[in-house]
């Protein structure tokens, strides 16, 4: 395969590429704001939430409570990694298990035992690759989660918090900052640390609503119906569930953002990629038909040289089909058989030669050829070369097997060239019993 070839078969391919990155990222658009409104829309009642759950973190049941209290001893930590289900998302899913990994490699060098539950394809597939034990996988959320999701999946990390399978329960996942900034996150919900979001607030930063009352402005009476434990037992899980559902949400629009981005970026490359081939390919091919032109001016000059110096030139009187009458001097009419040439020209400064046979001479110093090969372009008054000699054609055991034309040229070109193997005419007697 020539080089021409394989640079526009690669031009091709990325043109190819470029349409299906063009259509994913105009899904993606579609889709981004969306999952935009939805994030958005979820934050104002997540941070009334966080609020709420601040201000019974005050109360003394709060503290108590089993999924407030810090254990003595942490033993377990449980990392939930939040990934996509299918890539060509950037680096949005290699910023989750990077963060996921050196989290895990902080713990265990602290002695403690890392479980790892997974939601998404990507995530799964590379941590079991890795080998990595995986206690529980969640998959085809990506696209769309619900709330019930959220839900389920965050009974489970409840009930293994409670029954002490886990000491401790991360959430790994990347937060949704601008439609070009998306940064990996690493935040405990289990046991909730109501010191460090009491802090927070104070600040008015993470989740808590700057414009809330403080702490110090706060009464430390309430009368609360029904009792202050019973709403503790009720609202601390649904506060889970909605923070875990918040992070699915900032998840999706952080992956599809990061999709966008990415088939922006891949589109820009294949058209800087396909520029560049697309020079390259214009230079060969004016190095080519440089070579090309070059060949055929020498070609005629040495052609018409030796035609000049060493046989008659004729001239072409009428052309019919592949018949050919030429006019030469009285005295250098051509044998039968002799192999005559014609220039043909092609345009653009290329040309050819055309191969013709002497079969009758017709009287008036004219003879009547056969073209080996077509005659459109040629014209009457067109100069012919007689070679003085009949056609001839490789022989031996170099032609076996081989497709050659009527003129001995090779057709197989990629089984090699003939040029240096022995030529014979092709009117030549039959060998005897005695050359066999």
């Amino acid at each position: 395969m020539t080089r021409e070839k394989k640079i526009k078969d690669r031009m091709e391919s990325i043109a190819n590429t470029r349409k299906i990155t063009e259509a994913m990222g105009m899904v993606a658009s579609s889709r981004i704001k969306a999952a935009q409104k939805r994030m958005m829309e979820s934050r104002p009642f997540i941070r009334m939430v966080e609020d709420f759950i601040c201000n019974l973190g005050l109360t003394g049941p709060m503290q108590r409570d089993r999924l407030v209290k810090k254990r003595d001893q942490e033993n377990t930590i449980l990392i939930l990694a939040i990934t996509a289900d299918k890539g060509l998302c950037g680096a949005y899913n290699s910023n989750i298990i990077e963060r996921v990994e050196k989290t895990r490699e902080k713990f265990l060098q602290q002695g403690k035992k890392v479980d790892l539950d997974i939601i998404g394809t990507r995530g799964k597939s590379y941590f079991a690759y890795q080998g990595y034990a995986l206690k529980k996988v969640y998959e085809h959320l990506s696209y769309w989660p619900k709330f019930m999701d959220a839900r389920e999946i965050s009974r489970n990390l409840i009930s293994r918090y409670v029954v002490q399978e886990a000491d401790r329960v991360l959430v790994c996942y990347t937060q949704y900052r601008s439609a070009v900034s998306h940064r990996p996150a690493l935040i405990q919900i289990l046991p909730i640390p109501i010191a460090q979001k009491l802090s927070e607030r104070e600040e008015g930063i993470g989740y808590a609503d700057p414009f809330a009352c403080k702490p110090r402005d706060l009464p430390r009476e309430f009368a609360y119906e029904p009792s202050l434990e019973e709403i503790i037992r009720a609202i601390i899980p649904e506060y889970i569930f909605t923070v875990v559902y918040g992070m699915l949400l900032e998840s999706i629009a952080s992956e599809i953002g990061s999709r966008v981005l990415a088939m922006q970026k891949a589109n820009e490359n294949s058209k800087q990629l396909t520029r560049s081939l697309t020079k390259e390919y214009h230079v060969l091919r004016q190095q080519q038909i440089t070579s090309e032109i070059m060949e055929v001016v020498s070609g005629g000059q040495a052609g018409e040289e030796t035609m000049d110096h060493q046989h008659p030139k004729g001239m072409i009187v009428s052309i019919r089909g592949p018949v050919i009458d030429v006019r030469f001097p009285p005295d250098g009419i051509p044998e039968m058989y002799t192999a005559l040439n014609i220039y043909k020209p092609l345009g653009s400064g290329k040309g050819e030669w055309v191969v013709a046979e002497v079969q009758q001479s017709i009287g008036d110093s004219q003879v009547r050829c056969v073209a080996m090969s077509s005659t459109d372009g040629l014209a009457r008054g067109m100069e012919v070369f007689s070679t003085g000699k009949p056609i001839q054609v490789p022989v031996g055991k170099e032609v076996l097997g081989r497709i050659l034309d009527v003129l001995g040229n090779p057709k197989d070109h990629e089984q090699g060239d003939l040029s240096g193997s022995e030529k014979l005419p092709i009117h030549r007697k039959a060998p005897g019993i005695e050359a066999m």
